[in-house]
């Protein structure tokens, strides 16, 4: 089995990273740490495929975690799993762009975190995921399309796409 990358520096190092990602992924700490937790553990498997030649650990593990996030997503419709996302704006003042010469009340700011909140819950998988890589995370998008699987042009279509349904739900509620 060829070395992997993982030791208990780059853990620590990347763990906060990627916790942050599957915790806005699925809403949900105990299950955002599982997935991460299922992350690591991917890289010192036997069939990892894992190449240091090819890209930054970083990158190779917030791939495969946003496509266990997917894989989650998948098995939980396959499952008639029912309920909404949490409805909490806990950790939420990060998706929405913040323009000093707009200011915005804070009842309004909450409300339209609420409302983007709502709209990323119903947005495709693939939808959710670009724009919680690009917008949230601030990934490059060379860096994004990678981790998902995916090629910069359909991340490009994706993300343009998710957030003309996030521009959308603002308006529709009166918020944009």
């Amino acid at each position: 089995m060829p070395p992997t990358p993982l030791d208990a520096a780059t853990i620590r190092e990347l763990e906060p990273f990627l916790l942050r990602l599957a915790t806005r992924a699925v809403r949900d700490a105990v299950l955002a740490h599982d997935l991460v937790q299922a992350t690591f553990l991917s890289l010192i498997e036997p069939t990892s495929t894992y190449d240091a030649s090819r890209g930054m650990v970083r990158s190779y593990l917030a791939g495969v975690l946003m496509r266990k996030v997917a894989d989650h997503y998948r098995r939980q419709r396959r499952e008639r799993v029912t309920g909404d996302f949490d409805e909490t704006t806990d950790g939420l003042d990060e998706r929405v762009a913040h323009d000093p010469s707009r200011a915005m009340h804070p009842i309004d700011r909450s409300r339209a975190m609420s409302v983007i909140d709502r709209a990323l819950a119903r947005l495709p998988d693939q939808q959710r995921l670009v724009v919680l890589a690009c917008d949230v995370e601030q990934m490059d998008r060379a860096e994004a399309a990678s981790s998902l699987g995916i090629t910069e042009g359909n991340l490009r279509v994706l993300l343009h796409r998710a957030r003309h349904e996030l521009r959308k739900a603002l308006e529709d509620a009166k918020m944009r």
